[in-house]
């Protein structure tokens, strides 16, 4: 058991000098463990992630963002929807995306927690299933591919089976991944 009196008494030091002095270091420990690597997260909405075009992998937009939080995943997510609400899923942005020979979707996801997030991903990945190394991490599965980073569950699927299609959902997804990886400190 932890007796902050018999630590005082060995150190020569009154239990009330030693409660102030640990005191402040415990609190910033709980503060820097609650901004850990998800606090960046945390204000970017899925949203914020579809950009228009992206120039560098030559991709674009097509048509607008559809958004949906709480209950109104039940709109995009017919039958569905009660088991990204049971993973603490906040909200989902969707779009098209590609060159007008290969077009896929993109729905961005985003939890409360990291932890959420990959439960949510470990429903869809089978145990067997290799993995790639994007985002915390992700996996091929035909026209699609899905990648968990952070707070973030990130699936894009395939519409066609057009030539290039496998090459673009993998630039997309490593562009993604870099807009949701956390900055370095």
């Amino acid at each position: 058991m932890f007796n902050i009196s018999r630590i005082g008494s060995k150190l020569g030091v009154r239990t009330g000098v030693l409660v102030a002095a640990l005191l402040p270091i415990c609190v910033w420990i709980v503060v820097a463990g609650c901004t850990g690597k998800d606090a960046p997260q945390q204000n970017i909405g899925a949203k914020d992630l579809l950009a228009e075009r992206i120039d560098d992998i030559g991709l674009r937009r097509f048509g607008e963002i559809r958004t949906y939080a709480g209950d109104s995943l039940y709109q995009y997510l017919d039958g569905g929807a009660e088991i990204y609400l049971g993973h603490n899923c906040t909200d989902l942005a969707t779009a098209e995306y590609g060159r007008d020979s290969a077009q896929f979707v993109v729905d961005i996801y985003r939890f409360k927690t990291a932890p959420d997030a990959f439960a949510m991903y470990t429903i869809f990945r089978l145990p067997d299933q290799e993995t790639l190394a994007i985002g915390d991490e992700g996996f091929r599965d035909g026209s699609s591919l899905e990648f968990v980073r952070g707070a973030f569950l990130i699936r894009l699927i395939g519409l066609d089976n057009a030539p290039g299609l496998d090459d673009d959902l993998l630039a997309f997804a490593r562009w993604l991944d870099r807009q949701t990886t956390p900055p370095k400190k």
